[in-house]
């Protein structure tokens, strides 16, 4: 079954937070923060599946270099609370390849682009198994610039999407997302789906788990138990026992379904002809 996780996240000065430094870690490299005067050297990091930045086409040279693109950013953004940046977090369906997730986040990157004319900076993570990560774990940290590129190919004018309408924002890149997903499921031959729907919304009897954050991940990682992540346990326990009863119900309905059909099959006073289904399903 596909996993379906989409996330935005600000990337704040108020935070404590740095643009160069998030870059850094998400691509795996070493950037040189110009504002702290130091140096974010993450070239240790595994695990990095593909780093890529992404602009519009009339996009000045220096931004697309990684370590110009987010020190211009920090000093364009030069008050003490400025919003850096905005993230996207999202989880590939496991069923996709290399190439196929590549292709994805090409795609969902071009779309940030067209919606909002920003420089966007994407890498795909791999799951960290040996720390305890699920393997289907495959994601993508997206950043992009909270402003867009005017008509000299410079950072112009903030974004007022998120500012003026966030909640309909975020929801219109929830669903968007889903689509997209389920799209590239269909290419690859798949017919499962995700449903970017809260779990309360699909009425499907399963429940959302609480939200780790780094310092509650960084100690699971470590094999240290908290309240979060027990009860996150617990609820994904109860999650999987319901998938199965699902999947289970799904197949009996399946198998009931082909009975009929072999039935009337049978019973039918010209069983040797194609029916109807023979010919929708089979042709």
């Amino acid at each position: 079954m596909a996993i379906y996780h989409f996330s935005v996240k600000n990337i704040s000065r108020s935070d404590g937070r740095s643009a160069v430094a998030c870059s850094a870690y998400r691509s795996g490299e070493k950037l040189i923060d110009e504002r702290q005067g130091k140096e974010q050297d993450y070239t240790k990091k595994t695990g990095v599946e593909l780093k890529k930045i992404y602009a519009p086409e009339n996009t000045n040279p220096e931004l697309l270099d990684r370590n110009q693109l987010w020190n211009i950013v920090e000093k364009v953004e030069n008050r003490k609370n400025s919003q850096l940046a905005r993230e996207f977090e999202i989880a590939f369906p496991h069923e996709l390849n290399q190439q196929q997730r590549e292709q994805m986040l090409n795609e969902l990157c071009q779309d940030i682009i067209k919606r909002h004319g920003v420089v966007v900076d994407a890498a795909i993570h791999a799951p960290h198994t040996a720390n305890g990560s699920d393997e289907r774990n495959y994601h993508a940290h997206i950043m992009f610039t909270t402003r867009s590129i005017d008509e000299h190919g410079n950072l112009g004018k903030k974004t007022r999407e998120f500012n003026d309408n966030g909640k309909q924002e975020v929801e219109f890149w929830r669903e968007s997302f889903a689509d997209l997903a389920n799209k590239h499921l269909a290419r690859a031959g798949y017919l499962t789906e995700v449903d970017h729907r809260s779990y309360a919304n699909q009425d499907n009897g399963l429940q959302a788990t609480i939200h780790e954050g780094s310092k509650v991940t960084q100690l699971r990682r470590q094999g240290i138990d908290t309240e979060i992540s027990l009860k996150n346990d617990a609820i994904k326990a109860q999650n999987s026992e319901k998938l199965v009863e699902i999947i289970n119900g799904l197949e009996q309905e399946i198998i009931a379904t082909e009975k009929t059909i072999a039935k009337l099959r049978t019973e039918s006073p010209h069983s040797h002809e194609k029916t109807k289904y023979d010919v929708d399903v089979h042709n």
